[in-house]
């Protein structure tokens, strides 16, 4: 496991213009890496007649270009210039044959520069020479030098990923996903009229489904043929799907006694069709604003028997009133709520104004982990995966590199501060894959990083490189490399952007109608699924399931005794607050110091004598500590903590446990043992809760009777108290509670106090719990 002091943030200084540049411009925020363009065109085709292949070699590179694929396009190489190996540049043409009939050397060094936004470069027609000097036809092209803000950069077969087939270099690409709009799809089921029972039990329910999900509602309590439901059922759709929303209007089947158990094998109750609604999705209507779309009669069609198609007849004679729209007032979860990236809705009247800009450029890794072994070498074929918001940006990948250089820059809009930005490496598997219409389904995920832009300076520059660290097994957390990523958030307005903090983080039906915690939890797992099946349908780019669900973070949180630990030490630090400040007037009370508890005296007694001061005191005194925290404010970003993590308590047991599958795939003998454990620590929290319970329900038990000589005593203090505190100004009885409480300890017996007495001896509904 890598020692704590690995895992710390470091700075760095890179080459990069984003100091002197305003926000917005390209290449800002990353080091521009100079590369030689060579562009073949398509018009070449018609002029190299029996031809099979261009080859373009640099050195030790060579590039393979097929002459069928000239049809479809011009076709550009992009060559790294730190790894160019030669001053020229080859161009030969090959024969059906493989064998060379024409060729024609170009010198690096006469290639002009062009810069982004300079116009395209005029082609040339080259003459292609055999050894004889025989022209045997020509070839236009066009070579410059540029960096990665080049257009033709994207699509360019780039030497990083020199190894990689044709076939699978589709890939390797960088690419840029704008992710489709979710809503929800809100399906409220009143009632059914007029339904054709087909068996003698009464009880129906409603089945909905959308794609590849299906929900029901509950048996109708109403045994007639005009059953009432009124329930709602929640899909997430996709606004710009194909699909259809199908109700179907179901009966359950009556069971013969000897049947039962063979039926429920199979079914937990056995229904058939009564009625089919279908309605496709884009004809349901959007709802951005409330108020939401009234209510409706729809005809089901009912199939006669037969089953096959040509016999199928519709009979308009069932009814069913429901209420669908796509509702686009909430915002779709695809990620934990406190790692979310976005927390906009579908309508634009409820997305709120943007108020920022945030840009990101992704330098570089250095000491990745390897992945994979290839050819006898231990190696990765590393990519970068930044996700924010409906936008996330995928980097070329970088093939056989520990230490991989992109230097490619993304910009998002920000629409709230409290968000988190999520750069995930990856090893890719898919361009090895023997079919590259069946990639590598494993898991290729080396580590990521998260920032929350709400700890980012307006307007500053964050260049650092942050830790990748993964729990990797019984051998605990490792190292798996560090990521350098330069940083920017500026907003467009600080007025909007103060004005924001003000604002609730969902829109305003989010508050008054609600979704229960298990909805969200399972409509973030329909929303889940949909995204990975977008991005696993994508003609360019595709991205694995296990890559977008990493991202996404789709897997349920599983026990880990490691985070429990700490997140009970992180409550603890948290009240360690008032720890310390019982700790000081204790001290005060216990007259370790008499200059201190005369002084506390005299400050209380003017608190009191003036007490419309307190008020403002307490403000100020507040102030001040904040101008004196503002000279030791944190100047990084927030990064990993070893020791808050608890990885120095952890055991091997323990990672081994938070690591394990769900159904446990541990032998019998260690799942014993941790349930043990885990029972000793639940009887632990059980008996504090217990207690704590207990001696709330003591307070409450103060006037019940329940034990009517404690409650007669109170009785009795409370008419001494009124009496009291009608005589004795209020001043005066916090002054003397006050001097009661700090009373020096010669004056004071170390033994419970009256009402710890009286409270002590009130009994709980303890006594009425079953104990074995």
């Amino acid at each position: 496991m890598a020692s704590p002091e690995d895992f710390s943030l470091k700075e760095i200084n890179p080459n990069i213009q984003g100091a002197n540049a305003p926000p917005g411009h390209d290449l800002t925020m990353v080091e521009h890496m100079q590369y030689l363009y060579i562009k073949l065109w398509s018009e070449s085709y018609n002029r190299l007649g029996d031809v099979s292949s261009i080859q373009v070699t640099i050195g030790n590179y060579q590039c393979m270009y097929d002459m069928s694929k000239m049809r479809e396009g011009d076709e550009v190489f992009a060559f790294s210039k730190e790894h160019l190996q030669s001053k020229t540049v080859e161009i030969l043409v090959k024969n059906m044959m493989n064998k060379t009939i024409g060729q024609f050397p170009m010198v690096i060094s006469d290639v002009p520069t062009l810069h982004p936004g300079d116009p395209e470069l005029v082609p040339k027609w080259y003459s292609l020479e055999d050894e004889n000097g025989v022209v045997n036809g020509e070839v236009m092209l066009s070579a410059w030098m540029g960096n990665q803000g080049d257009e033709a950069f994207s699509k360019a077969w780039n030497s990083d990923a020199a190894s990689v087939s044709a076939n699978h270099l589709l890939y390797s690409r960088a690419c840029t996903y704008k992710l489709p709009k979710l809503s929800y799809l809100r399906v409220k089921v009143l009632e059914a009229q007029d339904l054709v029972p087909v068996d003698k039990r009464s009880e129906f329910f409603v089945k909905a489904t959308l794609g590849n999900e299906t929900l029901r509602t509950q048996a109708s309590a109403s045994k007639t043929r005009n059953p009432k439901w009124s329930e709602e059922l929640i899909f997430v759709a996709e606004e710009t799907s194909q699909e259809k929303l199908i109700l179907t209007v179901e009966q359950l089947l009556t069971v013969e006694e000897k049947d039962t158990t063979l039926a429920l094998q199979k079914f937990p109750e056995p229904s058939v069709a009564l009625g089919v609604w279908e309605m496709p999705l884009n004809k349901i209507d959007k709802v951005l604003s409330p108020p939401p779309v009234s209510e409706k009669w729809v005809n089901l069609k009912r199939h006669a028997k037969g089953g096959e198609e040509k016999n199928m007849q519709t009979i308009f004679a069932s009814k069913i009133r429901v209420i669908v729209y796509l509702d686009g007032m909430y915002h779709v979860f695809t990620e934990p709520a406190g790692f979310s990236s976005d927390l906009t809705t579908t309508s634009p009247r409820l997305k709120g104004k943007e108020i920022g800009l945030l840009e990101v450029g992704i330098l570089k890794a250095e000491h990745l982990a390897p992945m994979k072994e290839r050819n006898g070498i231990n190696t990765t074929d590393a990519f970068c995966l930044a996700k924010y918001g409906q936008k996330w940006l995928r980097t070329r990948t970088i093939v056989g590199n520990l230490a991989p250089k992109w230097n490619e820059e993304c910009r998002w809009a920000v629409y709230e501060p409290s968000t988190v930005l999520v750069v995930g490496v990856f090893d890719n598997q898919d361009l090895w894959a023997k079919d590259p219409q069946q990639p590598y389904l494993g898991n290729a995920m080396i580590g990521k990083v998260r920032i929350r832009l709400s700890t980012l300076e307006t307007g500053r520059i964050y260049a650092h490189a942050y830790p990748i660290v993964r729990v990797v097994g019984p051998k605990g957390v490792k190292k798996m490399g560090e990521l350098h990523l330069v940083i920017r958030f500026t907003c467009t307005s600080m007025t909007d952007l103060l004005y924001n903090y003000t604002q609730p983080l969902l829109s305003k039906p989010s508050y008054a109608n609600p979704l229960s915690v298990y909805q969200i939890q399972t409509l973030r797992e329909q929303a889940v699924s949909r995204y990975c099946s977008w991005f696993r349908q994508r003609s360019g780019s595709p991205l694995p399931r296990d890559v977008v669900a990493h991202m996404l973070d789709s897997e349920p949180p599983a026990w880990s005794i490691r985070i429990a630990n700490a997140n009970f030490n992180r409550v603890l630090e948290c009240l360690s607050f008032f720890t310390t400040l019982w700790g000081w007037f204790d001290d005060v009370r216990q007259w370790e110091n008499t200059t201190v508890s005369l002084s506390f005296w005299f400050l209380f007694l003017y608190w009191v004598w003036f007490q419309p001061s307190i008020l403002p005191y307490l403000f100020s005194w507040l102030f001040v500590m904040g101008i004196r925290n503002y000279w030791k404010r944190p100047t990084h970003p927030p990064c990993l903590d070893a020791t808050l993590s608890c990885l120095g308590v952890a055991t091997a047991n323990d990672f081994d446990e938070e690591l394990d599958t769900f159904p446990s795939s541990a032998p019998y003998e260690v799942l014993r043992r941790r349930y043990d454990r885990l029972r000793r620590i639940g009887g632990r929290i059980s008996t504090t809760l217990g207690e704590f319970a207990n001696q709330l329900e003591r307070v409450l038990c103060v006037l019940s009777w329940r034990e009517p000589r404690v409650t007669f005593l109170f009785m009795v203090f409370c008419v001494l108290a009124t009496v009291v505190t009608y005589i004795v100004p209020s001043r005066w009885l916090l002054f003397a509670t006050a001097i009661y409480l700090t009373r020096p300890p010669r004056l004071r017996v170390t033994l419970p106090s009256i009402p710890q007495n009286l409270i002590r001896r009130l009994p709980a509904k303890e006594d009425s719990m079953i104990y074995y």
